[in-house]
């Protein structure tokens, strides 16, 4: 009897992009023929070849495909035909000494992975046989094959990924082959299969030689082509008790080729379908018409649906959108092995803040692809490269450095420069800790602290992303390299580093200071994604945070396009840009410029703002009518400012508004607000300090519709234009020095 792999019908039956597992079985269609003719040369052959190109879904043929259809097969085979199915697939050569030791420890492996749920009870049955006889490291793996097949009569060794062994080494290589003889000549009752890209074909001579002609006994597996893909997606949701209509299908399919072509010249991918973009997308329309339908059992993917999920984007977009999400989704998933490199407190600091391995994987994009290609990288090197930007701001010398101090050792990232492991600072990386910013300044932590949190971090990233199917380790003897695991990530993984870089989030999550940086603020669809309202000691200086990036207008009378700049730059009321309920706690904001903004609600909190400029930004109230606050502020040098029009001819400009705005607890020198059209009050509130400063071409609608109001705060040589003068009321001031108007004002 075969344990259902569906849990319930409002589950996906399409697993995203990545390899089907061997207990998804039950939801794996579309290669039939191929299923049978590989079942055919196993049983026919004491040796078998699987070939293909990258991205043809080998892994998931063997695995969900063949494995799972022989173990099936041999739960009602009476002749015993079929012997027990052991599936090695995890090539990590580093976690033994040698390749002996560590096909001895897949083959364990193996065995225990027939103990999962949702595969056949034969597969637990052959469990159980198989437990039963002692394996050990030590043995030559040969004799443990040996031993295995007097238990069990026989068995059938798939081997998955095989070329990962081949580069490892020439040493490891010629280790393996020499394996995979001993099986051949010392243990015909094992069957073996070897499953590989077709570029490492050829580092099999080896074996031919010792064998005879590979060519006959290789099965070259071809791309999936769209009848095939047409008829797994069907079968997949029938199975699952999905209803999808044959029109959407079609559709899907046909879109995902006619992208492929235009990336592919070859004739015979003209009409194959990309698995991995095909995976991608299904998921989520799944997930989509599920949110759509939230009181029906049953989820029904309808036109509707679908065309919701396209929302006019072309196939390239809704294809990098669909792995851009998945490499959102792994990142937002915790190592469940964290407690490896991570300390409780960092591990609950990245759950709290996944944004944190966000920054560090859109740095690390760029080092694991190179025109849309996977790049291999040194473990060691990918992270120096990865974290520079925020080691070199640890480090007490200034200039071009080498970070080649950051080490593993025993599997702990540590700092090695003995200069920041000191009990009490040294002086001269005073200026470091200055550098530190938000979570770094919350915990207080060291310099020292900092990059051994950045490197576990780091680690954290890798993982996640290895678990997700997007990265995968390579080892070639005690090193450690990394890439992407299809190519078809390449693009997708840049484009998403690029999109996620200098960004709001980026920014609030680091651990060191953002330093002349172009932030841009999110769209309005990313907003929801943001996740962290509060930032909390963020170091922000020179920092220009703007609202220039495709602006979209709502309301009526829009004709603003995505693509288009425009000029002058844009309206207030671009939802795009609204920070609502924002906190800036305790921020180092020197020298920032924020352009086109509106502040709904929120605070700023005890931040040094010394030459802050606020370019046609708009302050109001919050949805439930709270005001925005400063509080604790102190500045010099900060202006409110709508710049002025060039002459008449201009388009009537953007202008700046504020409303509900409240100051407490400020100091502020030469602040100058102009162009400042109110929308409800301005408040400087008791213990307020303002000297030096200039309040010109305040306006508002008409005479009620807001004042600068000064309550009880104080004011020394403050002034204001003629027209701004009625906009402004004074009362119980504290004290006042020298304010009075500005005959020309500019």
């Amino acid at each position: 009897m075969t344990k259902t792999i569906i849990k319930t019908v409002r589950q996906s039956p399409w697993p995203g992009p990545r390899p089907y597992e061997m207990w998804e079985g039950e939801l794996f269609f579309g290669r039939d023929s191929e299923i049978e003719e590989l079942r055919r040369m196993i049983l026919r052959e004491q040796l078998t070849i699987l070939s293909a190109d990258s991205g043809a879904g080998k892994t998931s043929l063997l695995r969900a495909g063949l494995a799972y259809g022989l173990i099936k097969e041999r739960q009602d085979d009476s002749r015993g035909l079929i012997k027990p199915v052991l599936l090695l697939r995890d090539w990590g050569g580093g976690k033994r000494e040698n390749v002996e030791q560590l096909f001895n420890y897949e083959l364990r492996e193996a065995i225990s992975n027939l103990s999962k749920e949702n595969l056949p009870t034969q597969a637990n049955n052959d469990f159980n046989l198989l437990s039963k006889v002692q394996l050990s490291d030590s043995d030559p793996f040969v004799g443990n094959i040996i031993k295995l097949c007097d238990q069990a009569d026989g068995l059938i060794l798939i081997f998955d990924q095989f070329e990962e062994v081949l580069r490892v080494g020439e040493e490891t290589a010629k280790g393996a082959i020499s394996l995979i003889k001993d099986i051949y000549r010392f243990e015909p009752r094992a069957r073996i299969m070897l499953s590989l890209r077709s570029e490492y074909h050829r580092n099999l001579h080896e074996l031919e030689v010792y064998v005879g002609g590979l060519y006959s006994r290789t099965y070259f597996l071809k791309l999936m082509v769209v009848s095939a893909a047409k008829e797994a997606v069907q079968k997949s949701a029938e199975r699952a008790k999905v209803e999808i209509d044959k029109t959407i299908i079609d559709n899907i399919v046909t879109m995902l080729v006619e992208a492929s072509n235009s990336d592919y010249k070859a004739q015979e991918k003209a009409d194959a379908v990309d698995l991995l973009t095909l995976q991608a997308i299904l998921p989520e329309l799944f997930e989509l018409s599920k949110l759509r339908q939230p009181d029906i059992e049953k989820v029904v993917i309808d036109n509707a649906s679908y065309q919701d999920y396209r929302k006019n984007k072309n196939p390239k977009e809704l294809v990098a959108d669909a792995l851009a999400n998945w490499i959102e989704r792994g990142l937002n998933q915790p190592f469940t092995k964290s407690s490896e490199h991570l300390t409780p407190a960092m591990s609950q600091i990245l759950s709290d803040y996944p944004g944190i391995v966000h920054r560090i994987a859109s740095r690390m994009a760029q080092y694991l692809s190179s025109g849309g290609y996977k790049v291999t990288a040194e473990e060691t090197e990918l992270m120096s490269r990865t974290l520079r930007e925020d080691l070199m701001r640890l480090t007490p010398v200034f200039g071009d450095i080498e970070v080649s101090d950051l080490k593993v050792i025993s599997n702990n990232p540590v700092c090695l420069d003995r200069s920041l492991l000191e009990l009490e600072e040294p002086e001269n990386v005073k200026f470091a800790v200055n550098n530190l910013s938000g979570i770094s300044i919350e915990k207080q932590w060291t310099p020292a602290d900092t990059a051994d949190n950045l490197a576990r971090a780091f680690y954290e990233t890798l993982y996640r992303l290895h678990a997700a199917n997007i990265l995968k380790p390579i080892y070639k003897n005690v090193r450690v390299r990394w890439e992407l695991i299809h190519d078809g990530m390449g693009k997708p993984f840049s484009a998403w580093s690029e999109k996620k870089r200098d960004t709001w989030d980026d920014c609030v999550y680091a651990f060191t200071a953002s330093k002349g940086v172009d932030i841009k603020i999110p769209s309005k669809k990313d907003k929801k994604k943001m996740g962290l309202q509060k930032a909390v000691k963020v170091i922000w200086r020179g920092c220009f945070i703007s609202a220039r990036k495709e602006p979209v207008l709502e309301g009526d009378g829009s004709q603003v396009s995505e693509k288009q700049p425009v000029a002058p730059p844009f309206s207030l009321r671009v939802s795009h840009y609204i920070l609502e309920n924002h906190e800036f706690d305790g921020c180092d904001l020197k020298g920032t410029v924020f352009e086109g903004i509106t502040f709904r609600g929120g605070k700023f909190l005890n931040c040094i703002m010394d030459g802050c400029l606020f370019i046609n930004c708009r302050f109001e109230a919050s949805a439930d009518g709270a005001p925005f606050v400063f509080s604790g502020c102190r500045a010099n040098a900060m202006t409110f400012l709508t710049p002025k029009q060039e002459s008449e001819s201009e388009a009537v400009p953007v202008i700046s508004e504020m409303g509900s705005v409240n100051f407490f607890d400020c100091n502020f020198t030469q602040i100058r607000f102009s162009g400042i059209k109110l929308i409800g009050n301005v408040v400087f509130g008791k213990n307020t300090r303002l000297s030096l400063c200039h309040f010109i071409r305040i306006d508002g609608d008409q005479m009620d519709s807001g004042k600068v109001v000064f309550d009880g705060c104080k004011i020394y040589y403050t002034a204001w234009d003629r027209q701004s003068r009625r906009f402004l009321s004074f009362v119980d001031l504290a004290d006042e020095i020298g304010n009075g108007v500005l005959e020309d004002a500019n």
